[in-house]
């Protein structure tokens, strides 16, 4: 029996496919999306990563849940943004909101879809 690695929160599900890309799902939930659930997914993409530099898919489609300031102060003091992100989004709020925090905290290697099949396409052509 092949044991799946998946991390499953109220807030986001996260698997790995056969490539070794991280499939950041974030589920349509009135859930808080506090430092606890950002660390916690960042544990589990550091471990599955092995420390190393990762790709991953952001698909936003289907949730307005945004993370509270304090998750997102962590994510962008602790990510050595040597990770590579395709967001998948395609509501007009959030591309907007995503769009305007990735370019003001100068996030490199990451970009903004409207579908999954582009973004992974994208993601594979990138190299580390």
């Amino acid at each position: 029996m092949l044991n799946k690695i998946e991390y499953d929160s109220p807030v986001a599900r996260i698997t790995i496919d056969n490539e070794g890309i991280f499939i950041f799902k974030l589920k349509d939930t009135s859930s808080i999306y506090d430092i606890e659930e950002a660390r916690s997914q960042y544990r589990f993409m550091n471990l599955h990563s092995e420390g190393k530099p990762y790709k991953a898919i952001i698909d936003t489609r289907g949730s307005l849940v945004l993370p509270t300031d304090a998750a997102c102060d962590y994510y962008f003091e602790g990510n050595n943004f040597e990770n590579i992100m395709a967001l998948v989004v395609n509501s007009l709020p959030m591309k907007l909101l995503l769009g305007r925090m990735f370019r003001h905290e100068n996030v490199p290697n990451s970009k903004i879809f409207k579908n999954d099949e582009d973004a992974y396409e994208w993601l594979l052509k990138k190299e580390f």
